[in-house]
């Protein structure tokens, strides 16, 4: 086995197809709009009523509800997890980094937002039945597991 003699050996990645750097306005505006793209699912989610409910059956109404929120949902979850990734392949290549580790901390709040929204979503659906709601959203239809 061939072992490298210096680091400058050693592969190399680089996210910069993301971001040019954590400094870099488009990164910066990214952050920014996380954080208010977060605030407008939870208002959302309010909006719809999407939370533990009794139980009864889907209406239409319900569908565009489920529809517009798992969408939503997905979207900002994915460009999330986008920038914390981003984030932490600078922490990851030097822990010292920190203004890394400041934006990593950044990130806690956004995902303590976040992530509850997955309970309530859940929550809903439960109290609607998924095999009912999946006959009037095409969402909750396409994720239906076996």
């Amino acid at each position: 086995m061939t072992t490298p003699t210096s680091t400058s050996d050693l592969p190399r990645w680089s996210v910069a197809d993301v971001h040019e750097s954590l400094e870099a306005r488009s990164f910066t505006d990214a952050m920014e709009q996380m954080g208010a793209e977060v605030d407008r699912l939870v208002t959302l989610f309010d909006e719809l009523g999407i939370r533990a409910t009794p139980e009864r059956s889907p209406n239409e109404a319900d569908g565009e509800a489920a529809n517009a929120a798992i969408q939503s949902y997905n979207r900002t979850s994915d460009e999330s997890d986008l920038l914390e990734t981003y984030i932490y392949a600078t922490v990851a290549t030097d822990s010292r980094d920190e203004l890394g580790q400041a934006l990593l901390s950044e990130m806690q709040p956004i995902d303590a937002k976040l992530r509850p929204l997955t309970a309530r979503l859940a929550d809903w659906v439960a109290s609607l039945g998924v095999e009912a709601l999946a006959q009037v959203s095409t969402e909750v239809h396409d994720h239906v597991g076996p």
